[in-house]
């Protein structure tokens, strides 16, 4: 009889337990193909018992703190991108003064220079979301490049080249 190899888990590198669980052709997991039927699963398990769910909720990200940190900030990291990506593009992916379209350069703009307020009511980090929901309103903000943003600052809100144009 020829022995089975022994099966080594892709995440800790130990022997696997469960040798059954292989990834199929097309490479994904039972669970990545159900996630429909895990998702219901688990709503249906939280219903059941909420306070044993978050037990075990609590239970699991205090054993796994560095693990559940590293995902999360990788997660808020790609979400913020994503979100600020959205954010140029609704508002027209370039400077509404100088015409710069390179991303790195381009910042949100508060058109009636209320900043200041509204950073007091509103996290820097919430803002894109505030807005997205909002419908990204043009009629408050719009992009500039750092240059012509801190130019509008520094002139008393009139970008620079906004001014030397109608002299």
């Amino acid at each position: 009889m020829k022995e089975r190899p022994i099966l080594m888990s892709v995440t800790t590198g130990q022997p696997s337990k469960r040798g059954k669980r292989l990834k199929s052709a097309d490479g994904l997991t039972w669970k990545q193909r159900n996630r429909e039927a895990v998702n219901a699963r688990r709503r249906e398990l939280y219903a059941a018992n909420p306070d044993a769910h978050r037990a075990r909720q609590r239970a699991y990200k205090q054993a796994a703190k560095d693990k559940v940190n590293a995902y999360q900030m990788a997660w808020g990291a790609e979400y913020r991108a994503k979100l600020r990506a959205e954010m140029i593009l609704a508002y027209g992916g370039r400077c509404a003064c100088c015409g710069e379209r390179q991303p790195e350069f381009l910042q949100l703009d508060h058109i009636h220079n209320d900043g200041a307020e509204d950073r007091k009511n509103n996290p820097a980090t919430k803002l894109f979301a505030k807005l997205k929901r909002l419908g990204w309103p043009k009629d408050r903000y719009q992009l500039l490049c750092a240059n012509c943003n801190f130019g509008k600052f520094m002139n008393g809100g009139i970008c620079p080249h906004q001014e030397h144009s109608h002299a």
